[in-house]
């Protein structure tokens, strides 16, 4: 006999949902889904055939040529990159398109001075232009730049020479496809050496008209390339616009303004020239142990990295070209973020209102709706459940600090190379807790095991209501900050408020007269089922919070179906919004991005802390049915993994060599008294055991401080007797200082300020204290032109980045004496810094 469609579907239910275990399977397979459907999304690069018109094999052989060596801007290598650019790029001009103009820019200078305006910077630009004039001149220009200096210590695959090899390629498009408006290409010089290169670029003509511009970086190596950083809704439409492949978060941009990722990229100096310009910042996050050292090379990218960073500067380029619109600074913020596999954005001031209207009107509608189910507001005010509630809570934080600082102080960098590990038994702490401590609570609420139902309920509500105070806080930072980033917050808010209102409508739509008054005292309390001396509020009948069937002992099997098919509900609406909003910023963002970034600082757990503090958002919402979906002995069982994860833990190395532990190191040189000595920075206890393989360190008495291990190395080795070659002309009060270096950067530093009347022929007439100088050219004299009124004490102070030539044999035996799970870095501009002091009379 045919089976009616009703009757399939409740015989399909009846078997899904008739205990708790089938509804934790059920409920488990859909977080499942979800999570593989989100899975699919991140595995996903874009193939060869999403760049038509790009040659992506002639890219990878022009990132073969550029990350050949470390080519820092003070380094030889840097001019034989440049010139291969140069080679590549002027055929272009050369191909008889006249909208084609390649400027090799060694005219450009600039003079400013530091925040401090004691401080004198000097910079001769040496950058690559080419200017592609569009069909609608009209219509103001878009800039693309890539720097294609590398930092001294790493042959800059990744930083940033993917981004220079995809910025090539496009040139080479758009000198057979002309654009729609100008574009302008900026292969800038000196983006490691304090962004210098971008500030040149500032200076120069074609810069004044820039309306909007795309920032191609590396601040990490491989993976994906990353959209972190965007000044307004309309530009962050042009790079989601058509990209199958995108991978953003608003979290950099908040990250950068709060100064919690403290370096920087051009894309600070981009935004900020000529009174404001719209930008996308796309760079590479991942891998940070391995960035700004000799591991930043072919050997730990693939071609897929490439190929995205490729395909999302293309996309984010070519629509940017094609807006009608001739200037695109004129927009507001934006916010976007990742839900579900699919990015959403809207204008902050729109989210901002929006966030101050739900935190005022949303508690107001729920209370006002609550105020009509008497029985349900009885019992979500009753200070035994409540109590029990903020009890549950007190005992997972104190559960989840515990695990943080016994973690932290056994093995502090633990999630250097481990970070799945340590989100796994941060998750799991919480899993665990909230089992315990909201079964605990269920079991003092004294409740029948059919009534869970019913502290099911309450225990949503309370959750909305700690929501709603964390919703509050966020709003109030987000004003008081504009922040963005606090978006999974509202999210996840807005689910909880849809929860609670769906547990009205179950009261109020779907439930079954009483018949049967045969209750205990405790459960005629909790259904709202007054007895017969009850006293009744007002003249209002109790409306029965959970209504029981007229026969129990009947329909006690039909009534647990709907209480457990109210529940899968329930779940489907609170749980996974919040989980994955979480799941995607902490193992999206915040681990690839920082977990291998506990040693560029002093050691903090702060790291730690949030990442078990989303952990707890992302799982608290599965409070109301763990203590259901999960047995004793389940639970036992978690507790079990829970303990051999701890363990494993702990004795985890916190570095491998595929983790390294990055030491930054630097060497100083005097020539007055011929002292030169060799840092490195002290990672305890990391730093000394691997010294200790060190001859120099051992044999010359090395020493530790909380921030350098220190010792003498091996001598720098010049090919000229004296490196810093200088000459005073002195009269009264005036001084002519000329100095010479095999060094393209040099600063003087005096005791005392003094009057700079020129710099290298260039009108100064200002007081300062210390003056930085950098020039295109090696051995190139730096002229400076003094007024002082006293005898004062100088400082020259010159910088050596060319790791390949011999100079810093030092830091050459520093890497020979290293682990395989331990690299070096530099510590900042100069690896090696060699000085030479004398006093103007």
């Amino acid at each position: 006999m045919a089976i009616s469609k009703k009757a399939l579907v409740e015989r399909i239910c009846a078997k899904t949902f008739k205990s708790s275990l089938t509804c934790s399977i059920f409920g488990f397979t859909f977080l499942f889904i979800l999570y593989l459907l989100d899975w699919s999304r991140i595995a996903r690069f874009p193939p060869t055939k999403s760049l038509p018109g790009l040659d992506v094999e002639r890219a990878w052989n022009d990132l073969k040529f550029i990350s050949l060596l470390p080519h820092p801007y003070n380094s030889k290598q840097n001019e034989v990159v440049r010139d291969y650019l140069l080679d590549e790029l002027r055929p272009l001009e050369e191909s008889n398109q006249p909208y084609v103009t390649v400027i090799d820019d060694l005219y450009t200078n600039i003079t400013f001075e530091l925040d401090n305006k004691s401080d004198l910077v000097y910079f001769e630009g040496n950058n690559i232009l080419i200017h592609f004039q569009g069909k609608n001149r009209q219509r103001l220009p878009i800039l693309l730049s890539a720097h294609y200096d590398s930092v001294s210590t790493g042959k800059g695959t990744t930083d940033d020479g993917m981004g220079v090899a995809a910025t090539l390629e496009l040139c080479r498009y758009y000198a057979k496809h002309q654009p729609e408006r100008d574009l302008i290409v900026n292969f800038n010089n000196a983006e490691e050496d304090y962004l210098y290169g971008a500030r040149a670029f500032a200076a120069h003509e074609l810069s004044k008209n820039v309306t909007a511009f795309v920032n191609l970086e590396g601040a990490g190596s491989g993976g994906k390339a990353m959209l972190f950083r965007s000044s307004n809704h309309y530009v962050t439409k042009a790079y989601f616009r058509k990209n199958k492949y995108p991978l953003a978060s608003i979290l950099g941009s908040d990250f950068f303004k709060r100064r919690i990722i403290r370096s920087e990229t051009d894309y600070i100096v981009y935004e900020n020239m000529h009174n404001g310009t719209a930008g996308l910042d796309i760079a590479f996050y991942e891998n940070r142990n391995i960035y700004h050292t000799a591991k930043d090379d072919l050997s730990h990218v693939m071609p897929k990295s490439l190929r995205h960073m490729m395909y999302s500067a293309f996309r984010s380029v070519n629509n940017l070209l094609d807006e009608p619109r001739k200037d695109l600074t004129k927009f507001s913020k934006p916010t976007f973020f990742l839900l579900f596999g699919k990015y959403w954005q809207f204008k902050y001031p729109l989210y901002q209102m929006t966030s101050v209207v739900l935190v005022v009107v949303c508690p107001i509608i729920l209370l006002s709706i609550l105020l009509r189910f008497p029985s349900l507001y009885t019992q979500i005010k009753k200070k035994r459940y409540m109590a029990c509630f903020l009890l549950s809570c007190v005992f997972v934080f104190v559960f989840d600090a515990g695990t943080v600082l016994f973690l932290t102080w056994y093995n502090p960098y633990l999630i250097n190379a481990h970070s799945g590990l340590v989100s796994a038994l941060f998750y799991l702490t919480n899993l665990i807790a909230l089992a315990f401590s909201f079964r605990t609570a269920a079991t003092h609420s004294k409740l029948s095991s059919e009534d869970l139902s019913c502290i099911e309920i309450v225990l949503i509500w309370y959750v909305q209501m700690l929501w709603y105070a964390v919703f509050f806080i966020s709003v109030v930072l987000s004003l008081h900050y504009e922040l963005s980033s606090t978006y999974w917050v509202t999210l996840s808010y807005l689910s909880t408020v849809c929860c609670c209102i769906l547990t009205l409508i179950r009261i109020h739509y779907f439930v079954d007269n009483v018949e049967d008054m045969n209750f205990t005292r405790e459960e005629r309390s909790l259904l709202g089922v007054p007895s017969s001396n009850q006293s009744q509020y007002g003249s209002v009948p109790q409306q029965p919070l959970i209504h029981r069937p007229s026969n129990l002992s009947t329909k006690k099997a039909h009534a647990k179906l709907k209480d457990n098919i109210w529940s899968v509900l329930y779940f489907i609406f609170i749980v996974p919004l919040p989980l994955f909003l979480c799941y995607d910023i902490l193992n999206e963002v915040i681990l690839p991005a920082g977990s291998q970034t506990l040693t560029d600082a002093p050691f903090s757990n702060k790291l730690y802390k949030l990442t078990i503090i989303i952990a707890f958002f992302s799982m608290v919402n599965s409070g109301p049915f763990i203590f259901r979906a999960l047995s004793k002995k389940s639970t036992a069982v978690l507790t079990m993994l829970w303990i051999t994860l701890l363990v494993q833990a702990l004795f985890l190395d916190p570095f491998d060599e595929t983790h390294p532990l990055k030491l930054a190191t630097f060497q100083t040189y005097n020539l007055n008294n011929g002292n030169h000595t060799f840092y490195v920075k002290n990672i305890t206890p990391f730093t000394d055991q691997i010294l200790q393989f060190n001859p120099y360190y051992t044999a010359n008495g090395g020493q530790c401080d909380d921030t350098y291990c220190s010792f003498e190395s091996v001598k720098p080795s010049f090919e000229v007797n004296n490196p810093i070659v200088y000459e005073l002309n002195q009269g009264k009060h005036q001084v002519d200082l000329t100095i010479r270096a095999e060094s393209k950067w040099c600063t003087v530093n005096f005791n005392e300020s003094v009057f700079v009347e020129d710099l290298n022929e260039n009108r100064i007439s200002k007081v300062y204290k210390s003056i930085r100088m950098g020039q295109r050219e090696f051995l190139k004299p730096y002229t400076l032109n003094l007024t002082i009124t006293e005898p004062t004490a100088t400082e020259i102070t010159c910088s050596y980045d060319d790791i390949t030539d011999g100079t810093i044999p030092a830091y050459e035996n520093f890497l020979q004496h290293l682990p395989a799970w331990s690299v070096g870095t530099k510590a900042s501009t100069g690896l090696l810094k060699v000085s030479t002091s004398f006093t103007m009379t």
